[in-house]
């Protein structure tokens, strides 16, 4: 995780050096997300299929908030961002079925423990390539592309038992976003849609926002957010889906 996160950052590093600091807007932004959780994950082992396990009614997680951590510049119509989640989810469940995980058999009645934690990096280029003010009111919209690099592990623990299986996954995304300007540059209304979808697998994210800036330098966020992933790699299943409100403070400079 900490090589690519380093990666990721040289990268970033050297695109910024590649534009003249004078013109750079720069800035950091916080975000907390408190979405719904839904979904199931699995994991085969040396042949052994394993059970699908639904994260709330097998295994007995619940909702957690997630939070974000996010620096980004712009110059002219381009914009390039770093940003970072961490989610942790933890449930308890007395069994009420037989389970396979990582080849590991856990047996109905047995009172069993799991974890699930997944960080998220997030690299994102847009362009501007439309963009115009009228009075009080404007329009941008833009593309790009997004590398979103997940980090996870899940362990699944009962009676002195422990499976666990570590993952990780680079996933390069297509990006676009409209934004609205209801008045000037106080008050702004952005949605914007990321995702990819190949050899079975997809990741599909999207957000709906209203930004307010009562300072130029601050910009103060409420929005809904939702993630839906679905990946299959060297025997890990999981199909999740997160979704739910968020606000976020960015300060630029």
């Amino acid at each position: 995780m900490m090589k690519r996160g380093v990666l990721l950052a040289a990268v970033a590093i050297l695109i910024m050096g590649a534009v003249p600091a004078q013109a750079l807007n720069l800035g950091i932004a916080g975000s907390w997300w408190s979405p719904g959780l839904s979904g199931q994950y699995g994991l085969d082992a040396n042949g052994i299929p394993g059970t699908m396990l639904d994260m709330e009614d097998d295994l007995g997680m619940g909702d957690e908030s997630l939070p974000s951590v996010e620096g980004f510049l712009s110059h002219g119509p381009h914009r390039l961002s770093l940003g970072y989640t961490l989610g942790e989810w933890e449930g308890r469940r007395v069994l009420a079925r037989p389970l396979v995980f990582n080849g590991v058999r856990f047996f109905p009645g047995i009172t069993a423990d799991s974890e699930l934690s997944l960080s998220m990096t997030d690299l994102t280029y847009t362009y501007r390539f439309l963009g115009f003010d009228y009075i009080l009111a404007g329009l941008a919209l833009e593309a790009g592309v997004r590398l979103k690099y997940v980090d996870g592990e899940e362990s699944l623990a009962s009676a002195g038992v422990t499976a666990r299986k570590d993952f990780q996954a680079a996933i390069p995304e297509l990006a676009v976003s409209a934004r609205l300007g209801i008045l000037k540059d106080l008050l702004w209304a952005r949605v914007q849609a990321q995702g990819i979808a190949y050899g079975g697998n997809s990741l599909f994210e999207g957000t709906a926002e209203l930004s307010l800036s009562p300072l130029p330098v601050l910009g103060l966020n409420v929005g809904y957010r939702f993630l839906s992933l679905d990946a299959e790699y060297d025997g890990f299943h999981l199909d999740m889906g997160l979704s739910g409100f968020y606000a976020l403070a960015a300060v630029s400079f």
